[in-house]
């Protein structure tokens, strides 16, 4: 969550909700068109919101289930594959 408000300031982290996944949502910023081939530069493999609708198409979907490392790992790859292209902050 701190990681987000730091590096993403306009991007919405949702607050699970006794699960382990969360939601990181870039609506501001991209369509989900947009925001996929971020997505695999970074090489992660999140789900896409547009699997469940269009109301959640410029979400994407993390698992937290996972060393704090390797969310931090993940954050940083995301925001170093945004950095790397566009004036997105």
């Amino acid at each position: 969550r701190d990681f987000v408000k730091e590096n993403f300031p306009k991007a919405h982290f949702v607050d699970p909700e006794g699960t382990y996944l969360t939601w990181l949502i870039f609506r501001i910023w991209f369509t989900d068109e947009e925001l996929e081939p971020y997505v695999e530069e970074a090489h992660l493999w999140l789900d896409s919101g547009k699997v469940f609708g269009p109301a959640t198409a410029q979400f994407e979907r993390f698992n937290l289930a996972c060393p704090r490392a390797t969310v931090v790992k993940a954050m940083e790859q995301l925001k170093a594959a945004l950095d790397n292209h566009t004036k997105w902050a």
